[in-house]
């Protein structure tokens, strides 16, 4: 992600090299490459070969979901194959964690629906110190709070929705 984010926001160099990634993200060299070559296989990044050349963005960092990039680099991602697939186990039907799950994968899949563009416009906060002035804070980006299975995840402090009352 934070190589994307890095070539997003060296946009107007056209092409970034490797080892400017690398410097900029502080990682090794050879890891900042087998990122890159799962980006570029899944057609996400460009490359030129030289001493000008280095990677850029194929799309508008608009154009890109953050679950795009997810999956070109970690592969296709699910928490439990019942939440997609409710045929796959016996016990879908009654299994109260499914909800659970369905729950987490909703929450989760709503974060990864969000464009490179609002990594970069900081219109994305998560968890966690630095994203949001309230660090225990979830819910700016829109994500549906409505729904019952949330509400149980947010009364047992699983997440908090910014200021949202929870009975």
């Amino acid at each position: 992600m934070r190589i994307m984010l890095d070539l997003a926001l060296q946009q107007e160099e056209e092409w970034a090299s490797v080892r400017d990634i690398s410097a900029r993200q502080k990682i090794s060299n050879i890891y900042a490459e087998q990122i890159l070559t799962r980006l570029k296989a899944s057609g996400l990044v460009s490359s030129i070969a030289g001493p000008k050349g280095g990677f850029a963005l194929i799309k508008k960092p608009s154009e890109t979901t953050l679950g795009e990039i997810l999956e070109a680099v970690e592969g296709s991602f699910d928490l439990v194959e019942c939440v997609n697939n409710p045929s796959a186990c016996s016990r879908s039907a009654t299994c109260l964690t499914r909800h659970l799950w369905t729950a987490i994968f909703r929450a989760i899949d709503d974060v990864l629906s969000h464009s490179l563009q609002d990594l970069v416009d900081g219109n994305l906060y998560l968890v966690g110190e630095g994203y949001s002035e309230n660090a225990n804070c979830f819910n700016p980006v829109n994500l549906d709070c409505s729904d019952d299975a949330i509400n149980r995840l947010k009364r047992h402090n699983f997440i908090t929705g910014c200021g949202d009352e929870v009975p």
